[in-house]
């Protein structure tokens, strides 16, 4: 099975006194983690601003890492899930995050 993260981008550009909002979305397959069943998944929520005001949630997962022992000291994350549309507070944003990680994975968290 394959898993596929949804990249999203949003890009305004202004052109005199208008302003456009472009959302961009890209689908990445993604090497996650060789987990066993009842291993705990590594699950990150972190929240951006991408406008001044409008605070997106995001969820990240840690990838395998397979780079130089220099690097072994690093954990890339690959996006797993994010808010669709924005909140107008960090601490809503990230509350609403916590919210999908609970719909994602149920009570037992996220396993395997």
């Amino acid at each position: 099975m394959v898993t596929f993260a949804l990249n999203r981008e949003i890009v305004v550009r202004c052109c005199a006194n208008d302003c456009i909002r472009l959302a961009y979305f890209q689908l990445i397959p993604l090497v996650l983690s060789n987990s066993t069943p009842n291993q705990l998944r590594n699950i990150a929520l972190t929240v951006h601003e991408l406008e001044q005001g409008e605070f997106y949630w995001v969820l990240m997962e840690g990838a395998d890492n397979d780079a130089p022992a220099a690097a072994e000291e690093s954990l890339p994350y690959l996006p797993l899930e994010a808010a669709v549309e924005p909140y107008t507070t960090y601490a809503n944003a990230l509350v609403a995050g916590v919210a999908a990680i609970r719909r994602m994975f149920g009570p037992n968290g996220p396993r395997g």
